[in-house]
């Protein structure tokens, strides 16, 4: 049997856990001795496929309208909220059509 630590098996051999194993490999020493932060690959660093300013997340949708998200994700249940954009597993509104439809919603 593994001695634990909370939940969280350790490592036998060193006697230190998973979890500050990973952080030392995470951390980097630079030149005058201080830890870093390794820096992403160029291929991992986030490039937004779409011009992000002209979209809302459901957050921001949330914060506008002054509802909670539970109230934009039942909206998009009821096939009541603005047009929906995907893209993965991303949820985006249009800001033009948020403004569409909030007039809709003022004048009905």
């Amino acid at each position: 049997m593994f001695p634990t630590v909370g939940h969280i098996p350790t490592n036998r051999r060193q006697g230190r856990g998973y979890c500050d194993a990973r952080r030392r490999s995470a951390a980097l020493l630079s030149g005058d001795g201080t830890k870093t932060r390794a820096e992403p690959a160029s291929f991992h660093a986030r490039r937004p496929m779409i011009d992000e300013r002209r979209y809302l997340t459901k957050g921001e949708l949330a914060d506008r309208c002054r509802v909670t998200i539970r109230t934009v994700e039942r909206w998009m249940r009821e096939k009541t909220c603005p047009p929906i954009t995907r893209l993965g597993r991303r949820v985006l509104f249009a800001i033009e059509a948020v403004e569409v439809w909030e007039l809709q919603r003022t004048a009905a």
